[in-house]
């Protein structure tokens, strides 16, 4: 059934959108507590993730543990709204802001003038001047009830921006987590090393993933649009007849 299909593929966007940052975010958590537990800590990141997959081996157990805790801190990154992320990462970018309503109001009045060729007729288009994050999720109602198949479609660029969210702030978690080894470094007793190696990896997260945000969520918002026109015109269609 098509509702089986729409919750199955919810579960699955669930689950890629909040384990991979939340492991990332449990593996600086855990070198923290590591590096400033007192014992003498391996010499590199790769050391750590090393003692930890030993520690797994060792107590197969707390393998659950470990994806459960990253499940928890994903979900909370998943929850935190990713206007805060897209505004950190705008860098002066002059365009609206999600779900970019003059991007998509051009969108349509570029449909709207080549209908002949898209067989769209007026009616089917949405008319606004300035699109609301109110109505953005009305048009994901209208999927899930009226094209579940177009909403599963959706989902998986919906996806997309919260994983690219999610690893933005993770990166940004490991940069936290490189100021609080520097501060035990400044104390004595463990290498900067892993320390410097967690920075360059979290620094790498955060450009790679939030240069591309605003992309990611404009091609989300454009995709919802054109599936949003399409399922209308169909009900349209489908009431006229």
């Amino acid at each position: 059934m098509p509702y089986q299909a729409t919750v199955g593929r919810m579960t699955s966007v669930e689950f890629f959108a909040s384990i991979p940052p939340g492991l990332f975010v449990f593996l600086v958590s855990y070198t923290c507590l590591v590096s400033a537990s007192g014992k003498e800590p391996p010499p590199s990141l790769w050391g750590h993730l090393m003692a930890l997959s030993n520690a797994l081996k060792e107590s197969p157990p707390l393998i659950l543990f470990v994806i459960f805790g990253a499940y928890l801190i994903g979900s909370v990154i998943r929850s935190m709204p990713v206007q805060w992320a897209e505004s950190v990462t705008a860098f002066g970018r002059k365009h609206s802001r999600f779900p970019y309503s003059l991007e998509l109001v051009d969108l349509l009045q570029r449909l709207d003038a080549q209908s002949g060729a898209t067989d769209l007729e007026a009616k089917g288009l949405p008319k606004f001047t300035e699109l609301t994050a109110g109505v953005f999720n009305y048009w994901k109602d209208f999927l899930c009830i009226k094209a579940p198949e177009g909403f599963v479609y959706y989902q998986t660029f919906e996806a997309r921006s919260r994983f690219y969210t999610g690893m933005f702030w993770a990166g940004v978690a490991g940069v936290a987590g490189f100021i609080v080894m520097l501060g035990l470094w400044g104390k004595g007793g463990i290498s900067l090393v892993p320390a410097t190696q967690l920075l360059v990896l979290s620094v790498i997260l955060v450009v790679a993933f939030g240069l591309q945000l605003w992309r990611v969520r404009e091609q989300e918002a454009r995709v919802l649009l054109m599936l949003f026109v399409v399922a209308r015109k169909e009900s349209v269609a489908t009431v006229s007849g």
